[in-house]
């Protein structure tokens, strides 16, 4: 089973472009529709959580996957296949920038820009079909988008769907004995989070009283993995903050923009910037920096997943505005920034239609929508240069 996982995720982390948001359409459509791992509902409600705890949302999405598939050695193995691919492409590109090569992606990002639309809006569409049945349900999905879409802060979605839970949780009424379909092991909260501080705080001391460009590194990207809520371009303003300087706002930038082009979770920026990180070797660097990045968000999801996903199975009936609330927030990223930064002229424009066409209209797999758009992409451009 710890190899199938791998494998399976080995396959999606070398596909998976466009960001969290679009990284978690294609599991729905992977473990939902088409493996059934797991249920629609339950399903929202693991994207829920994973907007509840600090850390990388998709990637922890994917390492819950994998636990409920095989344990911890299972999100283990989720983790590595989801993020090996983007963690060797960008610590190449490290060493690339390093060496002085240029690396242009501009036209490939606008292309991978326009198959996140055609991918998000699959699953918005998806999980609204699913999850959003009742007239409540879909006016709770349609307020919680505008919520998210009007105040674009970074802690709106923590906040907006920690209210629904939390009126879910004090809802009168006794909770329905539910069985969930792949129970878990408890989880030894205290324990994790002892071990997530214990190890912030021996990062933290080495830092500042062994201070070295590796202690450096590893505490500045240790600390932004921990703080960030929601993952993806939300961490930027963290890194940047931790590691720029001593990284150049170039480099740094660079870093960022070759990302864009990667398959895989957006936090392997990390792996760029440990590579590029000067005094320290890029081999080094770019696993130091990989590890520090996930690190916690993964330790927040074994606390807390046994424990949280136990308790949204018994409040299952309960839990249909959560629920909503992950719809509205898919539709709400769907609209600002994925629509509005991919659609910004007539190419563009014609190049999300044509990943719409495929993806809801003929059904085709990601991974053809990926090569068609970006051929497309190419070919519009050498035409109008």
């Amino acid at each position: 089973m710890i190899p199938h996982i791998f494998w399976t995720f080995l396959t999606l982390g070398c596909t998976a472009f466009g960001g969290p948001m679009a990284h978690l359409a294609l599991f729905r459509r992977e473990f939902v529709t088409r493996r059934h791992w797991i249920s629609d509902a339950d399903y929202s409600q693991l994207v829920a959580l994973c907007q509840l705890i600090p850390g990388p949302a998709s990637s922890q999405v994917g390492m819950a996957l994998g636990y409920r598939q095989g344990g911890l050695a299972g999100a283990c193995a989720a983790f590595l296949g989801f993020t090996l691919p983007s963690a060797i492409l960008m610590g190449l590109a490290g060493w690339a920038w390093i060496s002085g090569l240029g690396v242009d992606t501009k036209t490939l990002v606008t292309a991978l820009k326009c198959v996140a639309v055609a991918v998000i809006a699959d699953a918005a569409l998806g999980l609204w079909r699913s999850l959003c049945q009742t007239p409540a349900t879909k006016l709770v999905a349609l307020l919680s988008m505008g919520c998210f879409v009007s105040l674009s802060h970074p802690l709106a979605p923590l906040g907006i769907i920690g209210f629904a839970f939390a009126a879910a949780l004090l809802t009168p009424g006794s909770s329905p004995s539910a069985v969930p379909d792949k129970p878990m092991a408890g989880s030894g909260m205290l324990g994790w989070l002892s071990l997530i501080g214990g190890l912030g705080m021996l990062l933290w001391f080495l830092s500042h009283w062994v201070a070295t460009p590796l202690t450096a590194l590893a505490w500045g990207l240790y600390q932004s993995g921990a703080l960030v809520f929601g993952g993806g371009h939300v961490v930027l303003p963290l890194l940047e903050s931790t590691v720029s300087p001593p990284v150049s706002a170039d480099s740094f930038l660079a870093g960022y923009g070759i990302a864009q082009a990667m398959p895989g979770p957006l936090f392997t920026v990390a792996t760029f910037i440990g590579a590029v990180y000067p005094g320290v070797d890029p081999v080094l660097g770019a696993i130091l920096a990989t590890l520090c990045i996930f690190l916690p968000g993964a330790l927040f999801l074994m606390a807390t997943l046994p424990t949280a996903m136990t308790t949204m199975q018994a409040l299952q009936p309960r839990l249909q505005f959560v629920n909503a609330c992950v719809v509205g927030l898919i539709f709400a990223v769907l609209i600002h920034p994925v629509s509005q930064t991919a659609v910004v002229d007539g190419i563009t424009a014609a190049l999300a239609g044509l990943g719409l066409l495929m993806t809801l209209v003929f059904r085709q797999s990601p991974l053809r929508v990926v090569l068609v758009v970006v051929s497309a992409a190419y070919g519009l451009g050498a035409i109008t240069v």
